[in-house]
């Protein structure tokens, strides 16, 4: 036999066989899988539905807080030391309506899920100033309301305080009874945690409580309109959201809980004057304004939050509220923050007095009164004076040097 007849020989029964163990292996391992598969698939047929999660456990040394998203950086920043920021400069997680839910220490007056739109009304309000032990400048307000000629009873509220700097102004709304109740809820909350935050000395500097993306002011600020701006929201202004969010928790929980309040809600705008740091801080939601007169000039602070500045609804829908205080279980606060100044003047009001009184009256009768309490009532005369169609109430703060 030939060498290569000898190597076929060989050849063909071990080829044989090494296919019939890789047979033999496979029936094996089939019949293996098979068994394992008869057995476990009863007992995945028969175990219940998993539970839905359970919502985590909130961490109580934690608190969640919605974060306005920040402007898209600029060609050039504005030059200096960076500020830290949980949400960079730059950064984008969508469009305003879309918040960043994040973790920071807890505050014990802080309720969760504060979401805060930072605005400037001045650019060097921009960096917070450290208290002083005396006054930059000093602030008096008064503040006047009334029913108008067309309706039966007010449903306006407002709370002064000049002596502390809190100024507050709501409109309700919801028919007679849920208007005036959430209105007036809404001044109450606020003015207790002011006075609760007062009563525990919170007054002193400490880090500030939010930090958010900061937001430029409006188009009318000129330079400032496009330039983007980071860093932690000062304390008050955050402890004024807080109190904000607390008047919108108590208003939506009563609504919910009394038939006779169903679908209360109100307007809000407050301001809080620090005169030891020389800063003004406005919480706005709806379309009661906040106006500064300075240099002869009156312009509006505020933004209203209607359709059509928040969504471009334009037309008979245009002019209805998109956001407002108690409507829902939370709501989006705008929070101006602003560098008063000798001989500024400003005023809260609600929309009964923008309705039937222009602008530019506004701010001729804020220059002409130089006692808070007379130019309130002059302006709440003049709305009615021109058919007084709503609720009208105006509060205005006068600022000055320390005598």
């Amino acid at each position: 036999m030939s060498d290569a007849n000898s190597t076929d020989a060989l050849f063909t029964p071990t080829l044989t066989l090494a296919v019939a163990g890789g047979v033999l292996v496979a029936a094996v391992a089939v019949v293996v899988y098979l068994l394992l598969r008869g057995r476990t698939t009863p007992a995945l047929k028969q175990a219940p539905k998993a539970a839905p999660d359970e919502p985590r456990a909130s961490d109580p040394s934690k608190v969640r807080v919605l974060v306005a998203p920040s402007p898209p950086a600029a060609a050039n920043p504005p030059s200096g030391p960076r500020i830290p920021t949980l949400a960079p400069a730059g950064s984008s997680v969508g469009e305003l309506d879309e918040e960043l839910a994040i973790e920071i220490e807890a505050d014990p007056i802080r309720p969760p899920d504060v979401t805060v739109v930072p605005w400037l009304a001045d650019l060097s309000a921009h960096d917070d100033e450290p208290t002083q032990t005396g006054a930059f400048v000093v602030v008096d307000g008064s503040g006047s309301s009334d029913r108008g000629q067309r309706r039966k009873q007010n449903e306006d509220a407002l709370f002064v305080d000049a002596a502390k700097g809190l100024y507050v102004v709501a409109d309700g709304m919801g028919g007679h009874k849920g208007g005036a109740r959430a209105s007036n809820l809404a001044v109450d909350v606020v003015r207790r945690r002011f006075e609760e935050a007062v009563a525990a000395d919170l007054a002193a500097d400490e880090p500030a409580c939010v930090t958010v993306a900061w937001k430029p002011a409006g188009p009318s600020m000129g330079e400032i309109a496009n330039t983007p701006f980071d860093g932690e929201l000062p304390r008050r202004a955050a402890r004024l959201a807080t109190a904000v969010s607390e008047a919108n928790d108590a208003i939506f929980r009563e609504a919910n809980a009394d038939p006779n309040y169903a679908g209360m809600g109100t307007t809000l705008v407050v301001a809080q004057f620090v005169p030891n740091k020389q800063r003004l801080y406005v919480g706005h939601v709806g379309d009661s304004r906040c106006y500064r007169l300075r240099g002869g000039e009156i312009e509006q602070v505020t933004r209203d939050h209607t359709m059509e500045t928040e969504f471009g609804v334009r037309g008979p829908h245009g002019n209805r509220l998109a956001r407002a205080v108690g409507i829902s279980p939370g709501v989006k606060i705008d929070m101006i923050l602003d560098r008063p100044l000798p001989g500024d003047v400003y005023l809260l009001c609600s929309d009964g007095l923008t309705k039937t009184v222009p602008t530019d009256l506004i701010g001729h009768i804020l220059g002409e009164f130089a006692d808070p309490e007379r130019a309130a009532s002059e302006l709440v005369t003049m709305a009615n004076t021109n058919g007084g169609i709503d609720n009208v109430t105006a509060v205005v703060v006068r600022v000055a040097l320390p005598s």
